[in-house]
């Protein structure tokens, strides 16, 4: 042990006795984890940077080390060359392997270990800008440092040339340490912070992108990119982005991913507040003023990036770029002010955000001006607090949506309402009008021929019709009376029972037209009561009307008056129930609300404004009553209303209060159709209004012959019973409406060929494209002038007969493919005979089933496309196929009439003449 103290005085004072080299070692006593050995550091300037190793050992005189004060100011430009040296004190035995020598943060050093003889025994190179390749140690460049091991036992120096190229300050920091940073206690304590950050941005960046995946709202994808930018220029302060693949081994690319980290943060920054304000709505002023900016900012950043590749200058762009920050979000300041005075909710999250981000950045602008760097607690305080007000706010932003989402949802089934109610609105009136227009002008024909009969029929049907517009305006304007309570109760005693039989007997000739039964049934005697007998008629009328029009025929309507104590107080109970369609449950609590229309199930073929029921509900509710429903699909509907009984008022009969029952239909007169003798075309019309009915009865009459149906099925059945020539059908009708029948009709092979013609009060351009979608050959919106209707028939007649013309004369017999595209029916029929052509037994009955027909179905619609009965189609295809062969001369007339069917020469020879005009042997010889 003795021995071992000599030798280290000895070494001592040799080290010191050096000169220019003396110098304190660093003295190694015991086992630590951490050498600091800033204090046993001796150091030089090499301003030209143009010394070597060599020279720096060999010529002793011309350097002058000096004691390395931490805090001393260096020089960014110079080159600086650092001695320290290591001995071990005699008790203190220890071999170091793998140990790591921290050097700070210098662009370029190189790390020089002397021998025992004082030559360089080992040469390191580490620093930023060194690729990795040449590193000792390529990756975790927070630290630039190097792999060393050596005998402790052993007194070393080492010598570091230490240079900077991006004009900071040299930043020397020398250490020993035995683990390297990643594994070291210490740095995970230092740097849980920073990790805890990214996590958090990392996170805030996934779920920002998430949201937006599934919401669409950019406001989402701006935010989310602006974390990601922030993310990107932070983690080079973590020295994460030195490790990057690529970056590692160019250290100048750092400074390019810290820029585009910035312009995507500050970029991003100004969208979102852009899109998460609406702002060129909210400050349309403003947003142009935020669109100029981001592209001074592409500009500024541009420029930025060349100055600093130009010069490499960090800190001066650091500077400028920190200025421009500051000068960007004093800008951003004067904008929350506009944005507050609009006393927006969210903007508040915009205004707290950006307070906090702007207090972080004027401080880190501070730092950096004054050289001190970034100041990473401070900007991952602002950014997380930023970033925390804004997804606050993007959160609130996102219920507003919702709300304004289901605002425009609702105001767009309100107007799909409106717009529906306007249409059912505009066939309510466009029918009745249909029939006035029409009616008063046959009344100034019948006028002229003194046709006293039809003119007073015409009469009633235009009061008919007047009455039933006047009554659905009186409705609406009641409703509007209830809306804003102008109508009141004119109450007088009177007995109920006579007023309900009263109203029963008013609406009877509807039930009578429809074909259903009505009943008034009443357990009591006599109901006296205080009621407002012109409101109980509104009631009851509506009530009753909508029974019977959505009861089939055969059915059963029935009203019912009770008397019933509640409590102190006595009711009359008053029942109107059907055997109809019923009505669905799920329709059942909305059939009171104002226009509703039903939409599934029977009764939606019935046209409705959705008034009726909504005045009967009010009307009840205005006198003190109540009115409930009960329904099931198939079975009927029944309503219930409960009326208070008081007699207090005054006993007065209708005609004293003024009021006059009157029938709700008036008596109608239907049309009888004339028969006809003369070939005429078969007109089919489908309609379930009978004054429409009636009228194009007296409109067609002297020109078709015609067939009535009242409803789209009863339309269906008889087409395909009659096969007529054309077909006027409406759309809304109980059943299958006028849509669903021309689909039916031109998807059916028997009744495709028909011409059909729409005539209906929907008006809407969607719904003329429908009808024509379906196959509707012409759409006729009510009202409409009989001339047009007459046009449209007089050419689509036209259009039949010259097909007719062209298919009796077999005008593509020998095209079959064009024949196929243009009617596949009667290429089908040709095909059919083609086949047995050369079979005389061959007959109407055998093509009927050839083409899936019966026999009277396939005569109609081969009389309707060719004018010709099915056994003359038969034959005469045969004659039209001989006609090419009588040209060959290769065969008798007696052979061809064999090929083509027929048994008996001599017949053949009679039938040719008789279509051709010329015998088959005068045929032959003119051609």
């Amino acid at each position: 042990m003795m021995y071992r103290f000599i030798i280290f005085l000895l070494v001592s004072f040799q080290l010191l006795g050096q000169g220019n080299y003396s110098s304190e070692p660093f003295i190694f006593k015991e086992i630590l984890e951490v050498y600091d050995l800033n204090n046993h550091i001796y150091i030089i300037e090499d301003q030209e940077g143009i010394y070597s190793i060599d020279q720096i050992l060999n010529q002793k005189s011309d350097f002058q080390f000096e004691k390395f004060e931490k805090e001393a100011f260096l020089n960014a430009e110079y080159v600086y060359w650092l001695r320290f040296q290591l001995v071990n004190d005699p008790t203190f035995t220890h071999v170091f392997e793998n140990w790591k020598l921290f050097l700070g943060m210098p662009d370029y050093a190189t790390v020089y270990i002397l021998n025992e003889e004082g030559k360089i025994g080992q040469e390191y190179k580490s620093g930023l800008y060194y690729p990795s390749s040449k590193k000792d140690m390529p990756f975790g460049n927070t630290a630039q440092r190097v792999n060393i091991s050596f005998d402790a036992t052993q007194p070393l120096t080492i010598y570091v040339r230490y240079a900077k190229k991006d004009h900071h300050p040299p930043a020397v920091d020398v250490s020993l340490r035995k683990y390297d940073f990643y594994q070291s206690l210490d740095f995970v304590i230092n740097t849980r912070r920073d990790w805890a950050f990214l996590g958090f941005a990392f996170t805030m960046i996934l779920l920002n992108l998430i949201v937006f995946w599934n919401t669409r709202y950019i406001a989402f994808l701006y935010h989310g990119l602006f974390i990601l930018g922030t993310m990107i220029f932070t983690l080079d302060y973590f020295g994460v982005t030195d490790d990057l693949p690529f970056v590692n081994n160019r250290a100048h690319f750092v400074q390019l991913v810290d820029y585009i980290g910035l312009i995507l943060m500050d970029i991003c920054y100004f969208q979102f507040i852009r899109h998460y304000l609406n702002l060129k709505q909210l400050l349309p002023r403003w947003d142009r003023v935020f669109v100029i900016f981001i592209y001074a900012k592409i500009i500024f950043f541009t420029g930025l990036t060349i100055l600093y590749y130009s010069t490499f200058n960090e800190p001066l762009a650091d500077k400028i770029l920190a200025i421009f920050f500051v000068t960007e979000y004093l800008f951003i300041l004067v904008f929350l002010f506009p944005l507050f005075m609009t006393k927006e909710k969210k903007g508040l999250f915009i205004i707290g955000g950006t307070l906090l981000l702007f207090l972080a950045i004027s401080m880190n602008a501070y730092s950096i001006i004054n050289s001190r760097g970034i100041w990473t607690l401070m900007t991952e305080v602002g950014i997380v607090g930023e970033i925390l007000f804004f997804t606050l706010g993007l959160g609130f932003r996102f219920k507003e949506l919702r709300n304004e989402e289901q605002e425009a949802h609702r105001l767009k089934e309100l107007d799909e309402y409106k717009s529906k109610l306007l249409t059912n609105i505009t066939h309510e009136f466009r029918t009745p009008l249909t029939v006035i227009k029409g009616v008063s002008e046959l009344s100034r024909d019948y006028l002229k021929t003194n046709n006293v009969a039809q003119l007073e029929s015409g009469f009633q049907t235009i009061e008919r019709n007047n009455s039933d517009l006047l009554n659905l305006v009186n409705q609406m304007l009641d409703l509007a009376k209830l809306e804003n309570k102008d109508m009141h109760v004119n109450l007088s005693q009177n007995d109920m029972r006579d007023v309900l039989t009263h109203v029963t007997k008013s609406i009877q000739p509807l039930a009578t037209k429809n074909g259903v039964s009505l009943k008034f049934q009443s357990t009591e005697e006599e109901v006296l009561m205080d009621l407002d007998q012109g409101k109980i008629h509104t009631i009851i009328t509506n009530l009753l009307s909508n029974a019977i029009k959505f009861t089939p025929e055969d059915g059963l309507v029935t009203l019912q008056l009770a008397k019933e104590k509640k409590e102190d107080n006595h009711v009359a109970n008053i029942t109107v129930s059907d055997t109809g369609y019923g009505i669905a449950e799920a329709d059942l609590p909305f059939i009171f609300d104002r226009f509703y229309q039903i939409e599934s199930g029977p009764s939606r073929k019935f046209v409705g404004t959705g008034i009726g029921l909504a005045l009967v509900k009010e009307l009840v509710g205005l006198m003190k009553g109540k009115i409930n429903v009960n329904s099931k699909l198939g079975e009927g509907t029944a309503f219930n209303i409960s009326l208070p009984i008081t007699n207090v008022m005054e006993i007065k009969t209708a005609e004293q209060l003024g009021f006059q029952f009157e029938n709700s239909v008036s008596s109608f007169i239907p049309y009888e159709i004339k028969k006809k003798t003369a070939e005429q075309p078969v007109l089919l019309i489908v309609e379930d209004n009978l004054d429409i009915v009636n009228y194009l009865i007296s409109l067609l009459e002297d020109s078709y012959i015609l067939e009535i149906a009242h409803d789209g099925n009863e339309g269906l059945e008889k087409a395909l019973k009659v096969i007529p020539d054309i077909i006027i059908s409406d759309v809304m009708m109980p059943g299958m409406d006028g849509f669903e029948l021309c689909s039916e009709l031109k998807e059916n092979e028997k009744t495709n060929h028909i011409p059909i013609i729409i005539l209906t009060a929907k008006v809407a351009f969607e719904d003329k494209l429908e009808g024509l979608q379906k196959g509707a050959d012409a759409y006729l919106t009510k009202p409409f002038r009989k001339e047009e209707l007459f046009i449209r028939l007089h050419k689509l007649n036209e259009l039949r007969i010259k097909l007719q013309e062209k298919y009796s004369q077999f005008a593509l017999i020998d095209n079959p493919d064009a024949l196929k595209t243009e009617n596949s029916f009667v290429h089908l029929v040709n095909s059919v005979i083609e086949s047995n052509l050369n079979n005389e037994q061959f007959g109407v009955e055998d093509l009927a089933k050839g083409v899936f027909m019966s026999r009277m179905q396939l005569h109609r619609k081969l009389k309707a496309l060719s004018m010709r009965s099915a056994s003359n189609y038969i034959r005469n295809y045969r004659l039209y196929k001989a006609k090419p062969i009588l040209k060959e001369l290769s065969q008798s007339i007696a052979d061809v009439a064999w090929a083509v069917g027929f048994q008996d020469p001599n017949y053949f020879t009679k039938s040719f003449s008789k279509e051709f005009g010329m015998t088959p042997t005068e045929f032959r010889n003119k051609n």
